[in-house]
């Protein structure tokens, strides 16, 4: 780890109990980033995982420009309580808030204290024989697929925004979980 990352400072930040404001997107390449300086925060904090990446930077997204708005806002509240003593409530709020996908463009949010959101189970997901999802490993046997290599998410990843290429303009790959495709 270099010095000029940030997690090496990580003891010294959390022992600082400074409130710490953490924003990430579920299309971000830093998502698990996100949650772990979340999870190892001490002091006042809040969390919000969106939609979107880590830009935003396609405003022809929705959700990017959802993202772009409500940063803004959140950012004014939090300044406004931290640094200007202004009671908006924020602190009231539950910490940790997510933007879970519906459809489409679509999101909800599920608000909770604290994250991992309590009562919400990790499932392990077996792929059976017959090409089915299972929540138990019964059935499973070698399943033979073939791989179509013109599938793609294109030329950009989640990396490609965060470094000044634009937006992800990532393609509708529906056709390609229609004909079986990995």
């Amino acid at each position: 780890i270099g010095a000029n990352n940030l997690a090496t400072l990580a003891p010294q930040i959390r022992d600082s109990g400074v409130a710490i404001y953490n924003w990430g997107g579920w299309r971000d390449f830093a998502t698990l980033d996100t949650l772990l300086w979340d999870a190892n925060l001490t002091g006042p904090k809040k969390l919000v995982m969106g939609p979107w990446a880590h830009g935003p930077n396609d405003p022809a997204d929705r959700r990017e420009r959802a993202s772009a708005a409500l940063l803004q806002i959140e950012q004014l509240r939090w300044a406004d309580f931290w640094l200007k003593g202004v009671d908006n409530g924020i602190m009231k709020e539950d910490a940790v808030a997510l933007g879970v996908w519906d459809t489409g463009d679509r999101f909800d949010w599920l608000t909770a204290p604290k994250y991992p959101v309590p009562g919400l189970l990790a499932r392990n997901w077996y792929l059976t024989s017959d090409r089915q999802l299972s929540l138990e490993p019964s059935g499973l046997g070698t399943a033979k697929f073939e791989v179509d290599y013109s599938s793609t998410t294109g030329e950009r990843t989640r990396y490609h925004g965060v470094f000044g290429g634009g937006p992800h303009a990532f393609p509708d790959l529906e056709g390609h979980a229609k004909n079986g495709a990995i």
